[in-house]
């Protein structure tokens, strides 16, 4: 037992050689080798690259912070570490089995230690453009002199946060950076500058519709006013028309629901339509940007008619998503999701721009549950990022009163490999029956549910998942017991 107590001893000081500090590498880095490290660096519990490693007594490597829970403020608990690659009769046989797993029976594993901090990482700046990859040892001294530490613009009100290297390029064009009026003089931002010249009264100006030299912003405006106008006019038909096939849709789209042929016609009539509004668009920002430059910003006639646009737009905005939720939408419990253009949404996600997209709506059967998938591409909870984070969603659906609650379905997350399906990655939950996610829904959606760790990055961003900047996933509702028998 000496011996073994000196060993223990003398591992404890190579290790407190080799890290100069504990809270140093105690917050795991983006490895550049992470698959190869998962396979031969992994801790037993948490199965991901192990953070200050250390050993069981039964030769089992974890990550300091995993069995540091599991003892809590116990000195002695049974041990949590797997012993699958052993039968029963040897298991038996493992100190840790006989009096339970000694706090002084967990040991710092050096050797990994010094293996881990010499693996390359990526620079935490990695978004912002530094492409080190420094080892981790000598992340940290990288990182405080990484030209791409991300810094807030310096003129107020801009939010935009960027590499340091691209200050200067950045205050070049700034919105937010005050400059003088070419005319008076007077100092304003960027972006106050085109309202400010319309108002001007020092600016020189020529109508770019009647090419009438007007001199200084304070002439008459009348005949501007007149011209506008008469430009304005022939689009009001336009605009009732498209309003009015928009005021059709609606009925259109209730059929299409039970109506595959009223679907086709929707779609071609909203595709008509959206051809209309963009050509209306078109010109009535040309005669905008025509007003702007002679000076009127404030014309009543453009507002009134740019105003209808917009709610039409809106209208339309929100009827092509409607029947695209009917064209993609599956009534056999299973919904197959197409995430593409990966790489731009991840980005987003990580500049928080968009941290979650939806899928389209799909349901457990004709009549049955209505629901929806949401992804947070770089993760939330604990798998914000490291990984992909993957939910279940319940809606408020059509037939919900014909069904029970709360919902008590299997489901099943699939992340898919298209050139082998053996290598798809499954993750299986069967909902709480006392969470508010899965009772019948009293708003558009209940809370989300689901696996915040679904996926590491590096198995999601590897060549079998990621094709063509895209990914796929399959969300499977288990068929059966939803319509009130």
């Amino acid at each position: 037992m000496a011996a073994a107590s000196e060993t223990t001893n003398m591992d404890i000081e190579q290790h407190n050689s080799v890290s100069s500090s504990a809270d140093e590498f105690s917050v795991r880095p983006d490895f550049v080798r992470t698959e190869y490290l998962i396979k031969h660096y992994v801790c037993r519990l948490c199965q991901d690259i192990l953070v200050q490693p250390q050993q069981t007594i039964c030769g089992r490597r974890i990550c300091k912070a995993c069995i540091d829970r599991k003892f809590g403020s116990e000195n002695v608990i049974p041990c949590p570490m797997p012993h699958d690659d052993i039968d029963e009769d040897e298991l038996a046989e493992e100190p840790c089995q006989e009096t339970g797993l000694h706090r002084n029976q967990v040991v710092p594993d050096s050797a990994s230690l010094r293996v881990l901090l010499r693996e390359k990482c990526f620079c935490h700046h990695k978004v912002y453009g530094c492409s080190d990859t420094p080892m981790w040892k000598k992340l940290k001294d990288h990182v405080q002199i990484c030209q791409f530490t991300p810094v807030y613009c310096t003129n107020a009100g801009c939010p935009e946060k960027f590499a340091k290297e691209a200050l200067n390029r950045h205050l070049e064009q700034c919105l937010f950076m005050v400059v003088p009026c070419n005319y008076c003089g007077e100092r304003f931002k960027r972006n106050q500058l085109e309202d400010h010249y319309g108002e001007c009264e020092n600016a020189d100006t020529q109508c770019s519709i009647c090419s009438l030299e007007l001199g200084k912003r304070r002439q008459s405006t009348m005949g501007i006013k007149k011209v506008v106008n008469n430009k304005v006019k022939p689009l009001e038909k336009v605009v009732a028309e498209v309003a009015m096939t928009v005021k059709k849709l609606g009925d259109k789209q209730e059929a299409s629901e039970t109506n595959g042929d009223h679907l086709v016609n929707a779609m071609r009539t909203v595709a008509h339509s959206s051809q209309q509004i963009e050509q209306i668009n078109g010109k009535v920002g040309v005669i905008e940007r025509q007003i702007r430059d002679s000076g009127l910003d404030r014309v009543t006639v453009i507002e009134s008619h740019s105003q209808s646009i917009r709610r039409i737009n809106e209208q339309q905005n929100e009827m092509e998503k409607r029947m695209k939720g009917q064209e993609f939408a599956s009534y056999d419990g299973v919904l197959i999701w197409r995430i593409s253009d990966y790489k731009r949404k991840k980005s987003d996600a990580i500049r928080g721009r968009q941290m979650s997209i939806y899928s389209y709506p799909f349901y457990s059967s004709r009549y049955g549950y209505k629901m929806c998938a949401r992804a947070y591409l770089n993760g939330d909870g604990l798998g914000r990022g490291k990984c992909l984070s993957l939910f279940f969603v319940l809606m408020r659906g059509e037939y919900d009163e014909l069904l029970t609650f709360p919902f008590k379905q299997r489901v099943t997350f699939t992340l898919l490999c298209p050139s082998n399906s053996e290598l798809n990655k499954h993750e299986t939950f069967v909902p709480d029956q006392d969470s508010s996610s899965f009772r019948k829904p009293l708003t558009d959606m209940n809370i989300a549910s689901g696996c915040p760790q679904f996926a590491l990055h590096s198995e999601v961003e590897s060549s079998n998942f990621l094709v063509s900047d895209s990914i796929y996933l399959r969300v499977k509702v288990e068929p059966g017991g939803d319509i009130i028998p």
